[in-house]
C-alpha cells in the first residue's frame, strides 16, 4: 500500500474512480454525439446511464474515500492536490444534490406522464359506428350527476384536462427540492423528516402526473366520446329560468346508443311559455361560456294560423320573423325597452326577454289580448 500523509486513500480506489470518471465522460460524448444526429431517445438513455454511473461512482468509491480521509483533507488544504480535490468535490456533491432532488423528480414526472399518456393511447381499439341520433330532454338539476356518471362510464375514452394535475407535480417537486435544506437551517432536528419529504414527493408527484396524463390525453375513440359544452348551456339555462313568464325549462341533449355505448351531441335549451305550453317554444344555443349564439322561437301550426318561426343569430344581431318555409323572412322590432340597439352574445337575458315578448305578441294577435299575456308583457317592460 502506498500512502501519501495520514490516511491517504488507497491506490486502487484511485484507479477505479478514474476509470469510472473515464467511462462516465465517454458515455456523456457518445451520449452528445446522438443529439447532435438527432436521435433523442438514444440520448436520453445514455445521458441517464452516465448519471445512474457517476452516481454510483459517488457513493461507492469517491463518498467513502472522502468522508474516510476527512481529517487529512480539512487539516492539509496547504497541498495542491488535496485543493483540488476539494474544487472537485462541492461542485460534484452540489450537482449529485440537484440530481437527487432535482433532476430525479422531474425525471420521475416526466416518466409518469409517458406512462399515462401511453396507457391511454393504447388502451382501446377504436372503429366509428353509424351513430343515429335523438333528442333527449332533461331537468336542468339533473345534468350535473348524468355528466359525473358519464366521465366516470368513460374516462378510459374522453379526454379530459383538470387544472391541478399539471401543478401538484411541480409542487411535490419544489419540495423535495427545498424542503430539506429548510429544515436544515430552521431546525437542525427536523432534518430527519427529510428522509421521509423524497419519497413520499417522489410517490405524489409520479401518481398525479401519470393519473393527469391519462385522463388528459386522447385516443381514437376520444373524438366521439367528447362531451359538447354542456356547461355553458346549463349556464344558459340556469339565466332563462329566472326571466318572467317561463314555465317549463329543459336541456336537450342529441343522443345516439350503439352496443351499450352513448354519445351526446349539440346542447340547447328549451323553454315554455306560462299558460302556452303547448302551442309554442323557444329553443336557444350557447357556444361560448355566459353567452348565447343563437335562438329559434316557434309557434305551432294549427287549424287557424299557419307556423310561425323567428329566428336569432348572433352574426346578425337581429330577430327575422318566418311565416313559410320558402319565405325569405324580415326585421321584427325589439319590444323590450332598452338602451342596448343590436343585441350581442353576452347579453343573454335581454335576448330571450325579447323573444318571450315577441312570441307573446304574435300570441295575442292570433287568440286576441287576454289579462295573462297583457300582464306578462309589463313584466318584460314592453310598452
Amino acid at each position: 500500500m502506498m500512502a501519501i500523509g495520514l490516511g491517504h486513500p488507497r491506490i486502487l480506489n484511485n484507479d477505479i474512480n478514474m476509470l469510472a470518471q473515464i467511462i462516465t465522460l465517454t458515455i456523456i460524448l457518445i451520449s452528445l454525439y446522438f443529439k447532435k444526429k438527432g436521435k433523442i431517445k438514444q440520448h436520453g438513455t445514455t445521458m441517464g446511464i452516465a448519471v445512474v454511473l457517476h452516481l454510483l461512482t459517488f457513493i461507492l468509491v469517491m463518498g467513502p474515500i472522502f468522508f474516510q480521509n476527512f481529517s487529512y483533507y480539512s487539516t492539509e488544504l496547504g497541498v495542491p492536490w488535496v485543493q483540488a480535490n476539494w474544487i472537485h468535490a462541492v461542485p460534484g456533491v452540489l450537482v449529485l444534490v440537484l440530481a437527487l432532488f432535482l433532476g430525479f423528480p422531474t425525471l420521475s414526472a416526466i416518466l409518469a406522464y409517458f406512462i399515462g399518456w401511453y396507457a391511454k393511447k393504447n388502451i382501446a381499439e377504436y372503429t366509428a359506428p353509424e351513430w343515429e341520433f335523438q333528442p333527449i330532454q332533461m331537468k336542468l338539476d339533473e345534468v350535473p350527476e348524468m355528466v359525473k356518471e358519464y366521465h366516470r362510464d368513460y374516462r378510459r375514452l374522453e379526454a379530459r384536462s383538470n387544472y391541478w394535475t399539471y401543478h401538484i407535480p411541480l409542487i411535490a417537486i419544489m419540495l423535495i427540492f427545498s424542503l430539506p435544506f429548510y429544515l436544515s437551517f430552521v431546525d437542525s432536528s427536523t432534518l430527519l423528516l427529510a428522509q421521509f419529504i423524497l419519497p413520499a414527493g417522489l410517490i405524489v408527484s409520479h401518481s398525479v402526473a401519470s393519473i393527469g396524463a391519462f385522463f388528459a390525453t386522447s385516443n381514437r375513440a376520444s373524438e366521439d366520446f367528447a362531451l359538447p359544452l354542456i356547461r355553458e348551456a346549463l349556464w344558459l339555462g340556469n339565466v332563462q329560468s329566472k326571466i318572467p313568464g317561463i314555465s317549463q325549462i329543459r336541456l336537450v341533449l342529441d343522443k345516439a346508443v350503439h352496443n351499450g355505448f352513448r354519445i351526446y351531441r349539440e346542447p340547447r335549451i328549451v323553454i315554455r311559455i306560462s299558460g302556452f305550453e303547448h302551442e309554442a317554444y323557444i329553443e336557444s344555443w350557447s357556444e361560448d361560456l355566459r353567452s348565447i349564439t343563437r335562438v329559434l322561437c316557434r309557434i305551432y301550426e294549427s287549424k287557424e294560423h299557419d307556423q310561425v318561426v323567428w329566428w336569432w343569430v348572433s352574426t346578425d344581431r337581429n330577430f327575422r320573423k318566418y311565416t313559410d318555409a320558402d319565405d325569405t323572412g324580415y326585421y321584427v322590432r325589439l319590444p323590450v325597452l332598452s338602451q342596448v340597439k343590436e343585441l350581442g352574445v353576452r347579453d343573454v337575458r335581454l335576448v330571450t326577454e325579447n323573444a318571450v315578448a315577441i312570441m307573446l305578441l304574435e300570441l295575442s294577435q292570433i287568440r286576441g289580448k287576454s289579462s295573462r299575456i297583457t300582464s306578462l308583457l309589463a313584466e318584460l317592460g314592453v310598452a
